[in-house]
């Protein structure tokens, strides 16, 4: 019963969502126009075929059978008969100026809506946006978000009778294989069961737990969201640092790089630096010389290896040093990468890496074959050393324990709102670009393009979230539907925008004709985009 609730609240709210966002854009239209002496025929919510309307005044207020987007349809908008040109409350009647008004109003709507939106959240509190790991991490370093190294619980949860996982535990690692990550992401069969290190405290435990169950409590919020942080790891340390020690900070200061650590070590005043490291799920305090001589070369190291990978299943591990790859000795990660694509693109069929890995003193070849895409799962680093001490570049799981929100005075958060919705316009516009090179290369751009289906299951994120990250949701839609409607192809805005301009280019009117088949063309292409793209959604959501 609650499942077919949450549903209903998440279908409700992304009908309304929906609904604000279109009605919104077209009722920007609709005011433009009056104001102008449009005559408008049709305010439709949705897209045609009509599945009813009523009529009050001169205009009809229809809903549509397409629950995707709206229209106003105006007299002698997309009109073919030449008399309309002389028609005083005909669209084409108006002069060029009026029309790209009308034209343009929808989206300056959603821009204002946008704007309306972001300033009531600054006014009220809202989790800032963050829009790249930069932000992110620099976030860290300013305490506007306090991590916690490891995946933390947030809250207390009975197994069973003889085990509780208690608010503060970190799970830091699976027995005989495996991470907590794949168990925080692949939905395991829930029939298996795993031995998962648990610290508490000073104390470490080990308790086996159905694989499966991993994954609920993540969705069910039992632990805290968690990110992927950069980290410098050691791979030979001395009596202070200790293999596989993941260093967190020097003399208190956040270092996200083996670069940062370096310069970090050098720039120190200090004779003793002080040093965080996290060491078997525990954050441990060090005291090591600074200074240092220079960084040297020491290899390429295998910084990780994907679960269920080519290499994985090979037996490749973290930590392996790649020695030589097709018989060539390693120089460094900047050459192998370059091989690796030689061998790609050299490659007329079926591709074989064979690696040469050292482990422990001990080498061996592994003969790898890759997925279609060239891949076997490993994400390489350079290995580096200084003063007898090596370390390489790595990543380890952090929760966000806490988040500061972004407040702002009635009388500046305004500023802050049209501030945020130009920056977050302008990632729009670059998602939107990368997205469409992408597609024109044939990539695969279904994590940053998305229909119907898509919004609602961030709708339904969002309702789970509160009140803010809604109002968050509904404004980078608004923004994202702008973006979208101001861009240069028949049927939208700025399709229709072109050609006012054009006209005013070349000083007379472009045949009404050809602009009008131009646009039903635009029209049917997009209602075939929306069907792939909602096809697409759905392909997604059940393989997920």
């Amino acid at each position: 019963m609650s499942v077919f609730f949450d549903y209903l609240v998440t279908g409700v709210v992304f009908f309304l969502v929906f609904s604000v966002l279109v009605l919104v854009h077209e009722f920007g239209h609709f005011y433009a126009a009056k104001k102008a002496g449009i005559k408008v025929e049709e305010f439709g919510f949705g897209l045609p075929p009509r599945l009813f309307g009523k009529k009050k005044g001169e205009t009809i207020y229809s809903v549509n059978w397409i629950p995707f987007g709206g229209f106003v349809r105006m007299l002698g908008e997309d009109s073919k008969d030449p008399k309309m040109l002389d028609h005083g409350r005909s669209f084409v009647s108006k002069p060029a100026w009026k029309r790209m008004i009308v034209v343009i109003a929808g989206v300056v709507m959603n821009f204002a809506l946008a704007w309306v939106l972001l300033t009531g959240a600054y006014i009220f509190g809202v989790e800032p946006f963050w829009t790249s790991r930069e932000e992110i991490l620099q976030a860290v370093d300013d305490e506007a978000i306090k991590i916690r190294e490891g995946v933390v619980v947030s809250r207390d949860i009975e197994i069973d009778s003889r085990f509780v996982l208690r608010e503060g535990d970190v799970l830091v690692g699976v027995e005989g294989g495996g991470s907590i990550l794949d168990l925080l992401t692949s939905g395991n069969d829930s029939e298996s069961e795993v031995s998962v290190q648990i610290v508490r405290g000073d104390e470490v435990l080990v308790e086996k737990f159905a694989a499966g169950v991993f994954t609920e409590w993540r969705e069910e919020g039992v632990f805290y969201d968690f990110l992927t942080t950069p980290r410098t790891k050691i791979f030979v340390g001395n009596e202070d640092l200790q293999k596989d020690d993941l260093v967190l900070r020097v003399d208190g200061k956040q270092v996200y790089s083996p670069m940062e650590f370096v310069d970090a070590m050098r720039g120190s005043d200090q004779e003793l630096v002080d040093v965080s490291v996290y060491r078997a799920g525990i954050v441990e305090n060090v005291q090591i010389e600074a200074g240092g001589g220079s960084s040297d070369f020491r290899g390429v190291v295998i910084a990780d290896v994907v679960s269920g990978g080519a290499a994985d299943m090979a037996g490749l591990k973290e930590g392996d040093l790649v020695v030589a790859f097709q018989g060539r000795e390693v120089e460094d990660l900047d050459v192998l990468m370059s091989e690796i694509d030689l061998v790609k693109s050299e490659s007329a069929g079926d591709i074989l890496y064979d690696y040469v890995i050292d482990r422990g003193g001990e080498q061996k070849m592994y003969s790898i074959t890759p997925n279609e895409t060239g891949l076997i799962g490993i994400y390489f680093a350079n290995l580096l050393e200084v003063e007898g001490v090596s370390f390489y570049d790595s990543a380890m799981l952090s929760s966000i324990v806490h988040v500061e929100k972004d407040k702002y005075p009635f009388w500046s958060a305004p500023w802050k709102g049209l501030t945020e919705t130009v920056r977050l316009s302008k990632l729009t516009v670059q998602g939107l670009g990368s997205a469409l090179v992408g597609f024109i290369r044939g990539d695969d751009v279904s994590d940053v393009v998305g229909g119907p289906v898509r919004i609602a299951q961030l709708t339904g994120d969002a309702v789970d979230a509160g009140l803010m990250t809604i109002i968050k949701l509904i404004a980078i839609l608004s923004i994202s539907l702008a973006v979208l409607n101001i861009l240069p192809v028949p049927a939208l805005d700025g399709g229709r925008l072109l050609f006012i301009l054009v006209e005013m280019v070349i000083r007379r009117r472009i045949n009404q004709k050809f602009e009008t088949y131009v646009h039903l063309l635009g029209y049917l292409l997009l209602l075939g985009l929306i069907v792939l793209i909602t096809y697409s959604d759905f392909v997604r959501l059940f393989a997920d």
